[in-house]
């Protein structure tokens, strides 16, 4: 596990670093920045002075990269010790900011999705700062939203590359920002992102998956524009109503409407860096400049005054009262987005499919952890539970739901039963109950329903959205698919899969095998096609059956979710006892006691096996009859030949996991037994 601590990699141990506001950190304090500086270039970032008290940087970007070196550090905070420290990101790395309660959470769970552990993460006084490597190819852009109006939005901060779109991040030791992980030991040791895990931070953020676009500016327009005396007033007014902490998209805008109005003229320029200057993610008026220059090149439709306008009255503003004169002579367009000729390396074909960005609304629409059948079936799953016949199972279901209804964990009239593996008498008894407690009991060739409607009626639920908290009991799985047939189990699975991921519940009852395995257990019947495929897998078999009692227990095979891993009940088997009867003599058994009967069934089945080594015995010396083999074996060990017998029939078979040995029919019909070898 990442551990916590709250210093700089490889900044010498005396210096601290706590959260703080700056007129707090004392004059011997202020000397840590420097050889933090230093450790960061070394790790690889480039680092630019903060001055202190702000997100402003101390000098001009493009200058100060262009000549970034350890002297230059030196020589910078030996003038001005107190500059705190800030990284250029560029389109090397990317940093994802998350200031409330909500976007952290959301980080996480983007994080936890895509299975990726950050080696370098820091605590800031709102919220997380978590870095990463970009993958080659990969495009993503800075962005950045109003936390009050959008509370689980991420700022992005990243660059689009050339130089171009580059952010500011405020980096430890400054005040208010602590290294939480630190696992990585330079830039390469971040954790790197793909380009599906940015446009998952995107689409969770509102915004269009990001891509590569040309350079875009403004080409003069014949479009007449105001006096240069009016530009200025009318502009500033009009920028009042935007703020400059708005997103990349936003600012890019408002910069290339600025640009138009101007006709790029000096005076354009100092109003766009004016409003820039405002902004928290401001990065110092050389890139401003950078962008300033590149909109030169633009032959596209432009992006006008007129656009400003619209921005200002989508904030509230009164156009009526700005610009009055001259905002009718230009027209409002939208930004175009001209697709690059090389596009970003990624599955778009697999991409537009993805969920990830969508968690906190599928989240609104999980369900919580409701118990169906005893601490054996969730609500929203797929449970199946195999059994015997006569072992109990329709009864303990019947039983569960009972108490489920009357304890008000479900609602009885999102219940269907459907009972197709019952005579008249017993469908007579079991609707009986379905309509004492409220739920629905249905038939197959009665009312005009038939097996082979369940799956169309699964399919039109799901995709209308009534699967939603409706719980239906398979009463028997075989009736309804041919659990051998691996092409028909395919598709049975797949509407199931769709019927529970729209919140609706599936419980199978389903058959074992006549014969056991080699540890005497049940084995299930069909292929491993259910079992596979469902959420929840119990088998129920018998414990113990004596004095008019049958003590059974459910032990689960596989699992998604807090349900129990056994569970046993008992119930009278007494002749001439009603149905209501036996369900009202359902009764829980303890571990312990359970614990006591599978001990004994297991030395049951110990004993069973005893035989086995002395059959093949008998095999090998060449008495490979089955009568004989059962008289040969039975004097050997002191077992009854009838004990022997069982012991024969139970592990004859060719599937040398479970069965010992097999035979071969011979002249006159005779069954030759053989030893089975393990492949």
């Amino acid at each position: 596990m990442p551990k916590a601590h709250n210093q700089v990699p490889k900044v010498p141990s005396n210096i601290k670093i706590q959260p703080s506001t700056f007129s707090s950190i004392s004059p011997a304090d202020k000397g840590k920045f420097l050889p933090a500086a230093l450790q960061w270039l070394e790790f690889g970032f480039n680092v630019i002075p903060l001055v202190p008290g702000t997100k402003r940087t101390a000098v001009g970007w493009s200058a100060w990269l262009n000549d970034l070196s350890e002297d230059s550090i030196k020589d910078h905070w030996a003038k001005h010790p107190d500059h705190e420290l800030g990284l250029i990101a560029d389109e090397k790395i990317l940093v994802l900011d998350a200031d409330t309660p909500e976007s952290v959470a959301a980080l996480y769970q983007l994080e936890k999705s895509f299975d990726i552990n950050p080696t370098l993460t820091v605590t800031t006084n709102k919220g997380v700062h978590h870095y990463y490597l970009r993958a080659a190819d990969t495009f993503a852009k800075t962005d950045s939203h109003s936390s009050a109006d959008h509370p689980e939005r991420l700022d992005v901060k990243t660059g689009r590359g050339n130089g171009q779109g580059r952010s500011m991040v405020v980096l430890p030791p400054s005040p208010g920002k602590i290294i939480d992980i630190d696992e990585a030991d330079g830039i390469d040791e971040l954790v790197e992102i793909d380009q599906g895990f940015i446009d998952a931070v995107f689409r969770h953020n509102g915004r269009e998956e990001p891509r590569q676009q040309v350079k875009t500016a403004i080409h003069p327009s014949t479009l007449s524009v105001p006096t240069s005396s009016a530009n200025a007033r009318k502009i500033k007014d009009v920028l009042k109503h935007i703020s400059s902490d708005c997103g990349y998209h936003d600012w890019f805008t408002v910069l290339a409407a600025i640009y138009h109005t101007f006709d790029g003229s000096e005076e354009g320029f100092v109003i766009a860096d004016g409003w820039s200057s405002r902004g928290a993610n401001y990065c110092g008026s050389d890139e401003i400049r950078t962008m300033w220059e590149s909109f030169s090149s633009y032959n596209g439709i432009p992006i006008t005054f007129g656009t400003l306008c619209k921005m200002a009255k989508d904030n509230g503003a009164d156009i009526s009262e700005i610009a009055l004169d001259d905002a009718d002579k230009f027209k409002t367009v939208d930004t175009v987005t001209v697709e690059a000729t090389e596009k970003v390396t990624t599955h778009d074909e697999l991409s537009k499919f993805s969920l990830n960005g969508l968690s906190s609304e599928y989240e609104k629409k999980m369900l919580a952890d409701v118990f169906v059948l005893g601490k054996l079936a969730l609500l929203g799953q797929w449970t199946v539970i195999y059994a015997q016949f006569n072992t109990g199972k329709t009864l303990l279901t019947l039983h569960f739901l009972m108490e489920a209804v009357n304890a008000k964990s479900i609602d009885a009239k999102n219940v269907f039963y459907i009972n197709a593996d019952d005579n008249h008498v017993g469908l007579t008894e079991k609707l009986k109950i379905a309509e004492e407690y409220g739920f629905h009991m249905i038939a197959p060739g009665h009312r005009g329903y038939k097996a082979k409607d369940l799956l169309p009626t699964l399919r039109s639920l799901a995709t209308k959205g009534k699967a939603r908290n409706v719980i239906i009991i398979l009463d028997t799985l075989k009736k309804f698919a041919d659990l051998m047939d691996k092409s028909m189990l395919r598709e049975f699975g797949e509407v199931i899969r769709m019927f529970i991921s729209q919140g609706g519940t599936i419980i199978a009852l389903a058959h074992v095998n006549k014969k056991r395995d080699a540890d005497g257990k049940a084995i299930y019947a069909g292929t491993s096609d259910i079992i596979d495929d469902a959420d929840c897998v119990y088998v129920l078999d018998t414990l113990d059956e004596a004095g008019g009692i049958k003590t059974v227990e459910f032990e689960n095979k596989k699992n998604r979710g807090r349900v129990a891993s056994r569970a046993a009940y008992s119930y009278i088997i007494e002749d001439d006892i009603s149905y209501l009867e036996l369900l009202s003599s359902i009764t829980p058994v303890d571990d312990i006691a359970a614990s006591d009967l599978r001990a004994v069934s297991a030395e049951k089945a110990a004993n069973d096996a005893a035989p086995i080594g002395i059959i093949k015995d008998c095999i090998r010396d060449g008495v490979n009859s089955k009568m004989k083999m059962a008289a040969e074996a039975s004097e050997r060990s002191g077992v009854s030949k009838r004990a022997v017998l069982q012991t024969i029939e139970r592990f004859t078979g060719d599937d040398p996991a479970q069965h010992h040995w097999n035979f071969k029919v011979v002249a006159h019909g005779a069954k030759q037994f053989h030893i089975l070898e393990l492949p």
